[in-house]
């Protein structure tokens, strides 16, 4: 028996619910409506078109990734995002990313021939289409599965209610796979910075060599140096967890990130203190498995004090050992004096767009 469009959306509106039900969730909320004017399918940043005779043809594997490649246009905000810039190029950087994620995860594409990061030395899993578009050269094979010509700056009621869905979909199901994306839409700055590229520019050689010839201009008030050498070990880094009560309902997101990091980085050595008043002995954690056994045996004071973690730096660390401090916070406290940081780089993940520390590198999670 061949299923229609219809029949086949419903049946993969179930296989993600039961996949991912983060994802099926929205995908419950999203309009997907038919419309022959157009070649393949597209998105206008709220709903998905798709033409009939174009879905029929296509197996069950590639049905669903086209589905799954809209949403996750959708999800990324990536129509508003491409607002004033090349329409073709900044499509393709758009596409690399969508279909980079997905195949990462598994998705599978079936007998399309979608764009791909490696066939422009792109990484789409652990970059910003923002990223990819700096430095992105067309070829005569930049096609893309989709139309993009609908894509449109939605309105601020539309943008509104997309919010509350995401907002309900992420208090009832909590951290999941993809769950790091759909948090950029939620942001108003969307520039996802992953933690691979961040790291990379602190990456210390065995042999030390380095050279500031060229330098990561992402971050205005510090000089990060490249290397000759694409592997390297980030050996002492202290990462500090804030479990302050401001940050009760964020710390899943906060582990969310200590995950990551743990597994785009395999050399790193990382040390792991939570604080709030005060600050706990770093524990080295080298594995995913090893997190919430950690986090279950810290008690917090509730308050928070960003003083406390400079203060106790030289009774846990030598300065010349020490090469980057990393705080995972609300950013929601009084701050110490730069010099307090004793000339060591500090990164402040913050996971809102209010707090802003007055120094060091801040980065939106």
């Amino acid at each position: 028996m061949i299923l229609n469009v219809e029949e086949r959306l419903v049946k993969f509106r179930t296989k993600l619910y039961l996949d991912n039900p983060l994802l099926g969730f929205i995908l419950q909320y999203i309009h997907v409506i038919e419309d022959n004017s157009i070649v393949t399918a597209a998105t206008d940043g709220l709903r998905i078109f798709y033409n009939r005779e174009f879905m029929n043809n296509l197996s069950d594997d590639s049905f669903d990734f086209i589905i799954f490649h809209e949403l996750m246009h959708i999800l990324l905000d990536h129509p508003r995002r491409g607002i004033g810039k090349d329409h073709q190029k900044f499509n393709v950087a758009c596409d690399i990313v969508v279909n980079d994620i997905l195949i990462n995860y598994g998705v599978s594409y079936g007998e399309l021939k979608p764009i791909l990061g490696e066939d422009y030395q792109a990484d789409g899993v652990d970059e910003t289409p923002e990223m990819i578009y700096k430095y992105l050269e067309l070829n005569q094979s930049s096609g893309i599965l989709d139309s993009h010509d609908k894509w449109i700056e939605l309105s601020s009621e539309e943008i509104e209610i997309f919010k509350n869905i995401l907002n309900e979909s992420i208090k009832t199901y909590g951290s999941e796979v993809f769950n790091k994306y759909i948090h950029a839409w939620l942001k108003d700055n969307n520039q996802f910075y992953p933690w691979k590229k961040v790291l990379e520019s602190f990456l210390i050689k065995s042999n030390y060599d380095f050279v500031y010839q060229r330098t990561d201009k992402r971050f205005s008030d510090v000089l990060l140096p490249d290397f000759y050498y694409d592997e390297g070990t980030l050996k002492s880094v202290w990462l500090l967890i804030d479990v302050s009560g401001s940050m009760d309902e964020n710390i899943g997101d906060a582990l969310g990130e200590l995950v990551s990091i743990i597994r785009h980085h395999r050399n790193l050595e990382l040390d792991v203190s939570c604080f709030s008043t005060i600050v706990t002995k770093p524990k080295k954690i080298r594995r995913v498995d090893e997190i919430d056994d950690y986090i279950k045996s810290v008690k917090s004071t509730r308050g928070t004090n960003f003083h406390i973690i400079f203060s106790e730096l030289d009774k846990y660390f030598s300065r010349t050992d020490l090469v980057l401090v990393i705080v995972i916070t609300d950013g929601k406290g009084r701050y110490p004096n730069q010099d307090k940081a004793k000339g060591i780089p500090v990164i402040w993940a913050i996971n809102n767009t209010e707090s802003s520390p007055p120094f060091g590198t801040i980065i939106r999670i």
